[in-house]
């Protein structure tokens, strides 16, 4: 159950096993750290049915990385993970998958131990990772003889530098903010609205008014909102959020200059582009004041300066205000976050209407190989950007 809870990110059941969750992952963190094993290299595997669609977008990101968001049960024997391959062999919709997992113990930054002995079925050589493994897909090819498909994985260790720094940055996004409002925050980076959604409206029910959490859930709902398109209801939640904000943090807190920016984005998506941008501008001040000029939260801000302008057709002040956020997210976040995928994606928007068809595609291809190295092959982003780059070689195509 809770595996499947994690699988489909079930927020009800994951919120009620949260202990046994933290629980696990401790015990799989104590046997590891207290193991004897001296081997420096070991070869695990997993037999698993996988729905078509997945397979073929992980069969696309060769090179990339897979996450792991459950428990992962591996074997050291081969043939016993053959077995449980062979088990959807024949069926619709399905496709045989034989993982093989190349593990560098002594790089290993997730916990993981050999529970062979604490096994229903002891035979089975069972290894069992946490939450979050993250691997390297290194190959998929099918088995010459049957009808498997053999995916040779590898562990990403802190020598990944690519992988290290993305995920350091989302990490500081994520549990710089309190533990319950995290998963709501992941959930959100997962293009996972609905479920994100239910999580704040959840988490408002079970805390007391005057909790200090409350401002940041009602920010966070209505940044949900927003993703959701319900731009009514995110004005509401932000004007909730930054009453009480300037109630409590006074007006000089860089919280209250993220519900101004926030608050200028409702209105933006609402067509009202003169309050938007005295909402960002107000944020500019506000940031510059209190977090300095080389700050994420100002990149921010000059991104959405130029979406105002951008949408009030003004297109050299948006391009100009996209091109100081893209050196700015370059030098803050690194080559591979998930907002400087967005900044690519808004120059081509630009171009796009200036009709340089061949800069906006350069631009969109850029922006999609940030975001199948950053964000789930399922992410709503990447099929829009998938679209406006076809949309832009067929338009090269008609004017060449």
């Amino acid at each position: 159950m809770l595996n499947k809870a994690l699988r489909v990110q079930d927020t009800d059941i994951l919120f009620k096993f949260r202990f046994f969750v933290k629980d696990l992952h401790d015990q799989l963190t104590t046997l590891h750290s207290e193991s004897n094993d001296a081997t420096s290299t070991l070869t695990v595997y997993r037999g698993q049915c996988m729905v078509r669609e997945e397979f073929l977008e992980m069969k696309a990101n060769i090179g990339g990385f897979l996450s792991m968001n459950s428990f992962l049960s591996t074997s050291t024997s081969r043939a016993v993970s053959v077995k449980f391959a062979e088990q959807c062999l024949n069926r619709d919709g399905v496709v045989s998958v034989l993982f093989e997992m190349d593990i560098h113990v002594l790089k290993c930054i997730k916990p993981f131990s050999n529970i062979a002995h604490l096994s229903y079925i002891k035979t089975e050589n069972e290894i069992l990772f946490s939450i979050g493994t993250v691997f390297r897909i290194e190959s998929v090819e099918r088995h010459h003889d049957r009808n498997i498909w053999n995916v040779k994985l590898t562990m990403t260790g802190e020598e990944d530098e690519e992988l290290k720094k993305l995920t350091e940055q989302l990490r500081n996004e994520i549990t710089g903010n309190s533990k319950l409002n995290s998963l709501g925050l992941l959930l959100r980076q997962m293009g996972d609205y609905t479920k994100a959604e239910q999580y704040y409206i959840m988490l408002l029910n079970e805390t007391s008014a005057n909790d200090p959490s409350i401002p940041t859930f009602y920010n966070n709902l209505g940044l949900v909102y927003r993703d959701m398109g319900d731009y009514s209801k995110a004005l509401s939640y932000y004007e909730k959020t930054l009453e009480l904000r300037l109630k409590t943090l006074g007006s000089n807190h860089p919280d209250v200059a993220t519900t101004y920016n926030n608050l200028g984005l409702a209105y933006s998506d609402m067509g009202d582009y003169s309050k938007a941008l005295s909402y960002y501008e107000k944020t500019l001040e506000l940031d510059l004041k209190t977090l300095g000029s080389n700050h994420p939260s100002v990149a921010t801000t000059y991104n959405n300066l130029g979406l105002a302008y951008s949408d009030m057709g003004d297109y050299s002040k948006a391009l100009s205000y996209y091109e100081k956020t893209l050196e700015l997210q370059l030098k803050t976040l690194g080559s591979n976050h998930p907002s400087v995928a967005t900044t690519y994606s808004n120059l081509g928007n630009v171009y796009s209407v200036m009709s340089d068809y061949s800069k906006a595609l350069s631009y969109y291809e850029e922006a999609l190989g940030v975001m199948r190295k950053s964000l789930p092959a399922t992410h709503p982003s990447i099929s829009v950007c998938e679209r406006a780059a076809a949309d832009m070689s067929e338009k090269l195509m008609r004017h060449s």
